[in-house]
């Protein structure tokens, strides 16, 4: 595990002329405006902002930039779907991000450790009726135990994939629709050799269409490799899911090009689809206009003692986070040993 330094940052414009303007006055005021109307959508407020501003191209762009890497990238969606109110809930873990160079199995391989773990049983019904919970998979075979926890994403709840009997309380299914499941996707391009700055970690590009390939990471200092990892979040990061791979490299490479001149081809690249992916439908929850954060705790209400509920979309501190996923998979359990008598300890 690699703490990040997202401090060791350059950024690109598309107009090299824009570089060295300060902007510390636009972000300014629009946040100013932000705290004004907390529960108006960020979208609306940024035109409002930028018509009765009088913004300058370069700086709506600028301001365009600074939304969708801060704001759309974190949380999934566009902006015309959050407001301030909606993005300042929850809890921030402090420290550092970190990356793992050798991959997330390294946390589910020891987590999985002693446990009987059946891959490629694809859960379709989960009867609660009895004394006993039965889940049923896609070729008909059946599980049935004291306890059941259910971790699915909330693209999968979304989606209605699983048919709980009885039904979910209207209370849970009134959590499933009202928040919002985010996509943020990657394009991971390996190249023979480095070309942008090796000790930089964190690559901005203000380009001249606004949320697309606004933002890159370096692996270079992770893994001494020459990768990008460029991402895309909400409408856009949808639309690319349509296009072919070739068709997506070629667009991210036309971003490179712009920010640094002549690049060479890579290697490589691997390509994320989360919202096209039918065991996530997205990548991460989210609290769109109009909802709020109390849907996580109610997304993660047990139901009849029996059924609990975890992941990352019922951690009403930390949704979104892999720390948050975790934290709730230890409450499940905490619940479920209460409800025996029993305790777990967990650090």
């Amino acid at each position: 595990m690699l703490p990040t330094n997202y401090g060791s940052k350059s950024v690109h414009f598309h107009e090299s002329a824009e570089a060295n303007r300060t902007r510390d006055h636009v972000l300014k005021g629009f946040w100013t405006l932000a705290r004004q109307r907390p529960r108006e959508p960020l979208r609306a407020l940024y035109e409002r902002y930028a018509s009765t501003s009088a913004l300058a191209v370069g700086d709506r762009r600028y301001l365009e930039y600074v939304l969708n890497t801060a704001i759309e990238h974190e949380f999934g969606a566009d902006i015309a779907e959050l407001s301030l109110a909606s993005i300042s809930g929850g809890k921030v873990w402090p420290g550092r991000d970190a990356l793992f160079p050798a991959g997330y199995h390294q946390i589910v391989n020891v987590l999985a450790k002693g446990l009987d773990i059946r891959t490629g049983h694809a859960v379709v019904g989960i009867d609660h009726r009895g004394s006993n919970v039965v889940l049923t998979t896609a070729v008909g075979e059946t599980f049935e135990a004291a306890f059941a926890v259910v971790t699915l994403p909330l693209g999968v709840l979304k989606k209605r994939a699983i048919v709980f009997t009885p039904a979910l309380p209207p209370a849970k299914e009134h959590a499933i629709d009202s928040l919002g499941m985010g996509v943020l996707n990657k394009t991971c391009l390996l190249f023979d050799d480095i070309f942008w700055q090796p000790d930089v970690e964190l690559i901005g590009y203000v380009g001249a269409q606004p949320g697309q390939w606004a933002e890159a990471v370096s692996l270079y200092p992770y893994t001494r490799q020459p990768i990008l990892m460029m991402f895309n979040a909400g409408a856009y990061a949808v639309r690319t899911e349509a296009m072919a791979d070739a068709e997506i490299v070629s667009e991210a490479l036309a971003a490179l090009v712009d920010m640094y001149g002549s690049v060479p081809p890579p290697r490589d690249a691997l390509v994320t689809r989360w919202r096209s992916d039918s065991w996530s439908y997205g990548s991460y929850s989210y609290v769109p206009v109009g909802s709020s954060f109390a849907q996580y705790a109610e997304l993660a209400a047990p139901i009849g003692g029996r059924v609990f509920f975890a992941g990352e979309a019922t951690h009403e501190e930390y949704p979104a986070t892999v720390h948050g996923a975790f934290l709730s998979g230890v409450r499940a359990a905490r619940r479920i040993a209460a409800s025996v008598g029993s305790t777990i300890h967990a650090s």
